[in-house]
């Protein structure tokens, strides 16, 4: 088995065996996690790991979700000054064989428009759609307001 296969099968066997994975086709999304949000609160932030096991360049194109009026993609960076700016994203690319990541401080989905405030403990459903595959429905961990990532238990599949 060529290098490439391997590696491929490797992810899919990894994949497949954790909880909280999503695939359609190529797109692999692990990792998938929130934190709660105070009362009255009408934002929330995702964080979610995709995988492209394809040979061919994925396309994040959006997100929706049950729990908001809408989703956004954003980057956060810190320029040479030490500011902070968000910018909006209209699309992201996953190359073949890669991992992107939406973590904080980085990349992120933008929950706007809440319904409720995200409870920890609970799932929220998550639609992410990418262009020319059929969408990937995952669920967000909601995690306590002060979490620095996905639970404990699912925090080592990023690797």
């Amino acid at each position: 088995m060529r290098a490439a296969g391997f590696k491929r099968a490797v992810w899919t066997l990894a994949a497949t065996l954790l909880m909280g994975v999503a695939h359609a086709a190529d797109v692999h999304v692990m990792d998938a996690w929130s934190r709660a949000t105070p009362p009255g609160t009408d934002v929330a932030v995702g964080y979610v790991s995709i995988h492209n096991m394809g040979r061919s360049p994925l396309k994040l194109s959006g997100a929706s979700s049950p729990r908001a009026q809408r989703v956004e993609m954003h980057e956060t960076r810190i320029d040479d000054k030490g500011m902070s700016t968000m910018r909006p994203l209209k699309d992201v690319v996953v190359a073949p064989g890669t991992a992107l990541t939406f973590a904080a401080g980085g990349r992120h989905l933008m929950l706007v428009g809440l319904k409720s405030p995200l409870v920890a403990g609970e799932k929220v459903p998550l639609t992410l759609r990418f262009d020319g595959e059929p969408p990937v429905e995952v669920l967000l961990d909601v995690r306590p307001i002060g979490a620095a990532g996905p639970a404990e238990d699912h925090a080592h599949h990023a690797h």
